[in-house]
């Protein structure tokens, strides 16, 4: 009965996103966050907080921590930032920002505000090497500032290979969210003592993983997938305990949903800690 219940929910939830994302938003009625850089304002008010986030437009943000060329790609809706030790880009409503080759969560996506491009600002500190204290009384003050490390020095490639090719082995077709939940349960099970303690080791373990056994884990896995993996290596979470995850619709088996307790459905996943 459960899953009758919840397709409906998922279709009607993702069909006010589809809404949400045709039509810009206003910028009124949201809190604004004075933000200081350095000891000094930054952003003239334009910071504002959405969803317990604070978000800031693209331009004003770079041009605030950064010395390099802002641009706008009106086809592909993207919004870059160009100098020469950083490359970022940000599209519109994605789940991420991306940033020398590494890719930084927003949860909430990247917005449409006033027909403007608005991201977290903690990606895009993230992105600059800067550190962001927030402030009780609703500021936002940002300091320090460092190169951030390119994706080739900071990911560890052997993880890299094997979590991009689980998750795109399990959830090919899934959307973004659930291929990130299929990381954060591999990397769960990595920081559980009742697992091996490696991502190649969690994949492998004896009947674990369907891939394993029909070879599919050996497929070139899809770009997205190696987005969400790069997500996941840099600390996404959808799921902090699930550590299973199975299909209702064509699971031949009840033991997740006997012995474990459930935590969400995103698509055809039921995700179990």
């Amino acid at each position: 009965m459960k899953r009758f219940i919840q397709l409906p929910i998922f279709l009607l939830v993702a069909a006010l996103m589809l809404l949400i994302t045709v039509v810009p938003v206003s910028a009124s009625g949201y809190r604004k966050i004075p933000m200081t850089y350095q000891g000094k304002s930054i952003m003239g008010g334009e910071a504002l907080l959405i969803d317990s986030t604070t978000y800031v437009p693209f331009r004003a943000v770079c041009d605030a921590l950064g010395k390099g060329i802002v641009d706008w790609d009106d086809r592909t809706k993207t919004a870059t930032y160009t100098s020469d030790t950083l490359n970022i880009s940000a599209g519109c409503y994605d789940l991420y920002i991306e940033a020398n080759g590494r890719y930084f969560y927003c949860e909430n996506g990247v917005k449409n505000i006033n027909s403007r491009i608005y991201v977290p600002i903690r990606p895009m500190a993230k992105a600059f090497g800067i550190d962001v204290q927030w402030d009780p009384s609703y500021k936002v003050t940002l300091s320090g500032g460092e190169p951030l490390a390119a994706a080739e020095a900071f990911y560890d490639e052997e993880d890299l290979y094997w979590l991009s090719r689980i998750i795109s082995a399990e959830s090919r077709g899934e959307p973004l969210l659930g291929k990130i939940a299929v990381g954060n349960v591999v990397l769960n099970r990595v920081r559980n003592r009742y697992f091996p303690h490696t991502v190649e080791n969690v994949i492998f373990q004896s009947g674990q993983f369907t891939p394993v056994k029909n070879g599919h884990i050996y497929d070139t896995p899809t770009e997205e997938s190696v987005i969400a993996a790069k997500l996941c290596l840099e600390g996404a979470v959808v799921t902090d305990d699930a550590l299973y995850f199975c299909n209702p619709a064509i699971s031949t088996g009840t033991w997740m949903q006997d012995n474990c307790d459930y935590r969400m459905t995103i698509a055809n996943h039921a995700f179990y800690a």
